[in-house]
Parts: C-alpha cells; sequence; structure tokens
C-alpha cells in the first residue's frame, strides 16, 4: 500500500510537471504568433512604402523624359540662332551646362 502511495505522489507530481509544461508552451505559442502578427504587419507596411516609391519613381522618370524634351528644344532653338548643325550642342548633365562646339568651347550655364 506504501509504495503504491508513492508511486501514485510520484505520478501526479509527474503529471503536474507536464501540466506546468503544457501551460509554458501554450504562452510560448502565443507569444510566437503576436510576434509573427507583428512581423507581418512590419511586412505589410514596408510593402505599401515600396509600392508609393515605385510610382514615385515612375513619376520621377517622366519628369526627367519632358526634361530631356525641353533640353532638346532649347539644344535645336540654340543651334538654329548660332548657325550650327544641332550635333554640335550637346548638353552636359553633370555640370548643368550646354555645351557649344565650334572652334572653341562655349558653355551657357543653367
Amino acid at each position: 500500500m506504501v509504495l503504491v502511495d508513492e508511486e501514485c505522489k510520484k505520478l501526479e507530481e509527474q503529471l503536474d510537471a507536464l501540466r506546468m509544461e503544457i501551460k509554458f508552451s501554450e504562452r510560448n505559442g502565443e507569444e510566437i504568433a503576436g510576434e509573427l502578427d507583428n512581423l507581418n504587419n512590419q511586412i505589410t507596411v514596408e510593402e505599401e512604402r515600396l509600392q508609393q516609391q515605385a510610382i514615385m519613381m515612375k513619376d520621377l522618370n517622366a519628369m526627367i523624359d519632358q526634361l530631356k524634351g525641353i533640353f532638346n528644344i532649347f539644344k535645336v532653338f540654340l543651334a538654329l540662332r548660332l548657325k550650327l548643325p544641332c550635333s554640335r550642342v550637346k548638353y552636359s548633365l553633370n555640370a548643368n551646362e550646354f555645351v557649344l562646339h565650334r572652334r572653341f568651347y562655349y558653355r551657357f550655364q543653367i
């Protein structure tokens, strides 16, 4: 009888330990689920930000194309005004200037 009682107490202790492990595992699972939700929210926010940046880049590229068209018109105007072929009028994007090639270089700063 004493052996049965001792065995019963050991089994109850093991059962209590297992219940504690299950509760701990459930809490960890809930914490992990919460962290995953936070990460999913961050990913969603980052995707939206990247989509907005892509739209802005498309708009900027369109504006750059418009500016190139304006510079080409200005280039033709300068070439006609100075009686030069258009191929001798170049625009330097880095220096923001038009360079006219004749015998000498003429620079028009913008």
